[in-house]
């Protein structure tokens, strides 16, 4: 059989179509990866300031520069930590389309699997009854000399 047939060809367009939506999951775990980094920095600039205004004092018009700081901070880390919700829901999104995708080509993903492993076998037969003849052939002429 030269050309690929129609099963053949609609399995690989399913493997493509899942690893496609792996690849986009990947890519949506990284963003979740930076989001959940970005918020644990600016939450640990937010202590740092804190920590700043405790010591600062009495000293008013830097406390007051201090606290400005800690509100700009603190909207930031509201902000981030939206946008880490967000990303969250769209991996979570994603995840959920992989799985849909390999549930719904789950019978012609393993019917073609089973397809390939049986022409694997018989390709191994036929190289196996090869070799066979070929050390039948060298059998035979060592014992007719």
């Amino acid at each position: 059989n030269g050309g690929m047939d129609i099963r053949t060809q609609a399995a690989l367009a399913a493997m493509e179509e899942i690893q496609k939506a792996k690849g986009f999951f990947q890519i949506k775990n990284e963003m979740v990866a930076d989001a959940e980094e970005e918020v644990i920095l600016l939450k640990s600039e937010a202590v740092m300031q804190k920590k700043r205004l405790l010591t600062s004092g009495r000293d008013g018009e830097r406390s007051s520069i201090i606290r400005e700081k800690i509100i700009i901070i603190n909207v930031e880390v509201e902000d981030a930590g939206r946008l880490l919700r967000r990303a969250r829901k769209e991996a979570q999104f994603v995840a959920d389309k992989v799985s849909e995708l390999e549930d719904r080509h789950w019978a012609l993903l393993n019917q073609y699997q089973a397809d390939q492993e049986l022409e694997n076998a018989a390709q191994e037969e036929e190289e196996g009854i090869d070799n066979m003849e070929n050390v039948d052939d060298t059998t035979n002429g060592d014992i007719r000399r």
